[in-house]
């Protein structure tokens, strides 16, 4: 596998992922509001303004990629699999990592 070959299988994986943690700090953004929502106000925009342009240009970016990529429904579900599976090791695994201070 060439370099390239790796570069054009990472990047739906990135830019999904992106895609995913933009879209669930819109959503938690309701209650608390998050970094993207703080600059919108801050410019005048609106509090929803950014979050949704963000989102919808990596979504918009993420169907380009599956379109020539060809993604199918397995390559979802093993991405779903993998970051259900980080996102568990770290939640259930926190108090077994070390304790940062600076």
């Amino acid at each position: 596998m060439t370099w390239r070959d790796r570069r054009a299988w990472l990047a739906p994986v990135i830019v999904f992922a992106a895609l995913w943690s933009r879209a669930l700090a819109a959503i938690v953004s309701v209650a608390n509001p998050n970094d993207e929502a703080r600059v919108g106000l801050e410019l005048g925009i609106g509090f929803w303004t950014l979050p949704i342009a963000v989102s919808v240009l990596l979504a918009l970016l993420f169907v380009r990629l599956a379109r020539k990529r060809r993604l199918g429904m397995s390559w979802f579900m093993a991405f779903w699999l993998g970051a259900s599976f980080g996102f568990a090791t770290l939640v259930f695994g926190e108090a077994l990592l070390p304790d940062l201070r600076f």
